[in-house]
């Protein structure tokens, strides 16, 4: 008896449910990932303090601009500004980083 009779003795006679679907995470793109995560991890302990906390709060611990404001007490303007800079700053970190990898 073969491994292909035991797979398609089964109700399910095309193979198609032993393949990936769209909801599982194949390896590549696994790698990919953790890879973005490092780079992203990577980043952030390289920013400036001001911009770090700001978006380690936003970002990490999911905090508003209201929260953030209270909590560091600044005004949400300043948090907004510092917020987008820091963005800049991961973005720009980021692709030099592919650029050079």
């Amino acid at each position: 008896m073969s491994l292909d009779a035991n797979l398609y003795d089964s109700d399910k006679a095309d193979g198609y449910d032993i393949m990936p679907t769209g909801d599982e995470e194949l390896p590549e793109n696994q790698l990919v990932l953790s890879e973005t995560r490092r780079q992203v991890r990577d980043a952030i302990d390289q920013m400036p303090e001001q911009y770090k906390s700001i978006v380690i709060l936003r970002y990490l611990h999911d905090m508003s601009l209201q929260e953030i404001s209270e909590v560091l007490d600044m005004p949400v303007t300043t948090i907004k500004t510092r917020l987008h800079r820091g963005r800049e700053y991961l973005r720009g970190k980021i692709n030099s980083d592919e650029q050079f990898g």
